[in-house]
């Protein structure tokens, strides 16, 4: 009976990368067929990143339009001023007079040259619609030493709201609640979007993999019948049984999760990258205080997923090459009562199986609390500045709350580029 130890995986820890051009290469052959799906699956994949983005930006929608309105009066303004056309979108006007504007829909600039100027009070006001509602109006009268109103629009002080009763509240904000209902709706239908193309996109690249792993098994198995018995007699058993298994696992997740994976990592950082620089880039260049640190982490232990992945698939393979020579040699093993022998040999090779396991578990227990601390590093950041800034009114507190909710979404991606890097 031939042994032939484990040498013959060395080659797997040679340090070639996994993911050359070639490799991806003659991949991508088998999967020419499949083009059409292959597409379908990239476009469902952009629109789940997509559909992801926009949950948060719904929230600072609703937060900032209809839970937590910040509007401010314009003092020593005169209909002529330049100031109303300049921001005429933002501005509310009342008694064909009084100018209103709305602090939430300005820019971090825009609210401090306003409060530079001095032409914009300290203190938050709350609008809404009348639109003819006459309990809307009785009420309005009722507490008319509290609200500024017209027959179109009211006005009130934050503090002077809290002082109305909540049912009367509730009908002076029934069109804040519509909104709120209109948005709860609509995210509803944006989540249930992002389910059909994750499940689309998740079945088209699995069923495309499938058929490219049966392939490749089938080619595989063909070479091999090809091959004289003097390769057979050089190579074990086992070695030829993990190519054929355990790698083109490795190759079918490599393509099903990894390439796709990397893709939506990448597609969902760069995006949400230029959409918090868009909504506050002072906010966002906090948000990326931390990333070279991120991108260093993430480099080195990348490195060391790789390295230990790949000694446990050279200690399975060489476990199964000793198990299929021991099982296929029982009888010699009998004959020359070599049983103690044989399992103290395995013992060595099972318990060095083990420790490559152990090392791949050590790098993953100690990557994810890393990258869990410098995450909550990143909210703390963002929670000083932007705090700081909402309470200065610089910042609506709808932008505070989308950052938070980004911040947790662009870890997440930056964490599985490192360990989908493993196989």
């Amino acid at each position: 009976m031939p042994h032939h130890g484990g040498q013959f995986f060395d080659d797997d820890l040679t340090g070639r990368k996994l993911y050359d051009r070639k490799l991806i290469g003659w991949l991508m052959r088998f999967a020419r067929d499949y083009r059409g799906l292959i597409i379908l699956a990239t476009l469902l994949l952009l629109l789940t990143s997509a559909g992801q983005i926009l949950f948060p930006y719904l929230e600072k929608f609703a937060i900032d339009r209809y839970i937590v309105k910040n509007y401010r009066l314009l003092e020593n303004i005169s209909p002529q001023d330049s100031l109303l056309k300049e921001y005429e979108k933002q501005i509310t006007v009342i008694q064909d007079t009084i100018y209103f504007i709305n602090f939430n829909r300005l820019s971090h600039p825009e609210r401090v040259a306003l409060e530079r100027e001095g032409i914009v009070s300290d203190t938050g006001y709350i609008l809404g619609d009348i639109a003819g509602n006459r309990e809307k109006l009785e009420i309005l009268k009722k507490y008319r030493k509290s609200f500024i109103f017209d027959r179109k629009h009211f006005a009130a002080k934050l503090s002077a709201v809290e002082k109305i009763p909540k049912e009367e509240l509730r009908i002076l904000r029934i069109e804040d609640l519509k909104g709120i209902v209109r948005l709860t709706i609509i995210f509803f239908i944006v989540a249930f979007l992002v389910f059909i193309f994750q499940f689309a996109q998740v079945y088209s690249i699995t069923y495309v993999g499938q058929k490219v792993m049966y392939n490749i098994r089938q080619t595989l198995f063909e070479h091999m019948l090809s091959l004289s018995l003097r390769f057979f007699d050089k190579n074990p058993l086992g070695r030829l049984v993990t190519r054929c298994t355990n790698d083109v696992n490795a190759l079918n997740e490599m393509f099903t999760s990894v390439i796709t994976s990397v893709f939506k990592d990448i597609f969902i950082i760069v995006g949400l990258a230029v959409v918090m620089l868009v909504l506050n880039w002072r906010l966002a260049l906090v948000s990326f205080t931390l990333l070279p640190v991120i991108v260093g982490v993430t480099y080195f232990f990348r490195k060391l997923f790789r390295r230990a992945y790949r000694l446990v698939r050279q200690r399975l393979a060489s476990l199964n090459t000793h198990l299929s020579e021991d099982i296929s040699g029982i009888r010699v093993t009998k004959l020359f009562a070599k049983e103690e022998a044989k399992q103290s040999e395995f013992d060595s090779i099972n318990q060095k199986y083990y420790k490559a396991n152990m090392k791949l578990l050590v790098s993953h227990a100690t990557f994810s609390p890393v990258i869990t601390m410098l995450r909550y590093t990143g909210v703390a950041l963002v929670l000083w500045y932007g705090g700081g800034n909402v309470m200065h009114n610089l910042t609506s507190l709808g932008s505070l709350v989308a950052f938070l909710s980004y911040i947790g979404m662009f870890y997440q991606p930056i964490r599985d580029l490192a360990e989908k890097f493993n196989i």
